[in-house]
């Protein structure tokens, strides 16, 4: 038998000798796993049940929320839709001591999209989805209850991925019905930046500063002979399809912001209308998916197996969904002014709201308001009703 001696040394090589290689292969490992996987690097905990998302394919989201400090912070965390490895960045554009704030308030949710891209250029994560602040809003999706919260839900992230831009918003939309065409390769100028135009204002003028402000956002590019795109400035990025764009490029559309003739609103509409060009290019002129396709391909709604005549169907939810919003903003404007207590004021615009059904001294308050309440939740019922049975067709 050999010496005790001569034995341990060699264990003791060989020991170490798997350790090395041990450490070696997990740190391999451990780099080839997409960020955020692992149960230590998770940034955020999810804001709703996984279970309910029908889109859960492990790639990490930034979004990028435009802000201002009227807007209550707190819901934009507490509401944010985001799954484990993602991550919310909110600008607020009217506070300088904000921890992301932007040059300039001007140009609204424009300003804070492209201070984003400039200050992160060299950084970029794979997917960003840019959006406002509110949580409900006109400009979401009707299906799933005009929430930001339910479009990073459901947003189909390899599909977002693939496209390299995609707008958020399905519905129908006017920008996309009834699209602009161009005249003698010219547009109105407040096609772009929505000012308000009185019957003196001579259609020259208008062409004339068109022209200005084409050759300001795309120098030296063919005017395409039609522009379509749906409205309200929120869109899903990637890293690749942004730096198509120089970073001296971003920067001087920033700087057209700040040093442009037009209010902070025109200023902000011009880039609504112009976002998909900047990143697609100008013979992208047109995007405006069939909102059946787009709510099936971008938040996997596929409700063409609900209803044969979906088209139809599409355009009664959307009828009814935006009227049961504008009743949530009736109720949520008279539980304010019922808040403020009595004047004359307030009886005068309660009747006006309701049409007459509240009277003074809040008479048949209580009655409108359950009529109101009821009437949102059998539309709310219906919107559910209706993807659930999407999802129950496309799980089978």
């Amino acid at each position: 038998m050999f010496p005790a001696r001569v034995c341990f040394p060699r264990w003791r090589y060989f020991n170490a000798t798997v350790l090395v290689f041990l450490f070696i292969f997990v740190t391999i490992w451990m780099t080839r796993i997409p960020p955020g996987t692992l149960p230590w690097s998770r940034s955020r905990r999810p804001t709703s049940n996984p279970s309910q998302s029908t889109n859960r394919e492990h790639i990490p989201l930034t979004v990028i929320l435009a802000a201002i400090k009227k807007d209550n912070l707190a819901h934009l965390e507490q509401y944010s839709g985001l799954s484990l490895g993602d991550t919310q960045i909110v600008y607020v554009a009217d506070d300088q001591n904000a921890t992301h704030p932007v040059p300039m308030n001007k140009g609204n949710e424009a300003m804070v999209y492209l201070t984003y891209l400039i200050d992160h250029y060299n950084f970029l994560p794979d997917l960003m989805v840019f959006m406002h602040a509110g949580r409900t809003s006109w400009h979401n999706n009707i299906l799933l209850h005009l929430k930001s919260s339910s479009l990073i839900q459901r947003l189909r992230r390899q599909y977002a991925r693939d496209r390299g831009f995609a707008n958020l918003r399905c519905d129908a939309s006017d920008p996309c019905t009834k699209l602009w065409y161009a005249v003698n390769g010219r547009y109105p100028a407040s096609v772009f930046t929505r000012k308000r135009i009185d019957h003196t204002h001579q259609l020259e003028v208008e062409y004339a500063e068109f022209d200005q402000l084409w050759e300001a956002i795309f120098p030296g590019q063919q005017v395409p002979s039609a522009i379509g795109t749906h409205p309200g400035a929120q869109f899903a990025l990637t890293r690749d399809t942004a730096r198509r764009v120089s970073l001296a490029e971003l920067k001087r559309l920033r700087q057209w912001i700040v040093d442009a003739d037009l209010t902070s609103k025109s200023a902000g509409a011009v880039f609504e209308l112009f976002w998909h060009m900047i990143f697609l290019g100008t013979q992208a002129s047109v995007a405006c998916p069939a909102p059946v396709e787009c709510y099936c391909a971008l938040y996997g709604i596929c409700i063409q197996a609900v209803d044969a005549d979906v088209d139809h169907l599409l355009d009664n939810v959307t009828r009814e969904g935006y009227r049961a919003y504008e009743m949530g903003r009736d109720l949520d404007r008279i539980r304010h002014l019922v808040d403020q207590g009595p004047s004359d004021e307030r009886d005068g615009e309660l009747e006006s709201i309701s049409d007459g059904r509240i009277g003074p001294g809040l008479a048949g308050l209580s009655d409108y308001t359950a009529e109101l309440d009821m009437s949102i939740a059998e539309t709310t019922k219906l919107l559910d009703r209706i993807v659930k049975e999407a999802d129950a067709t496309r799980d089978v």
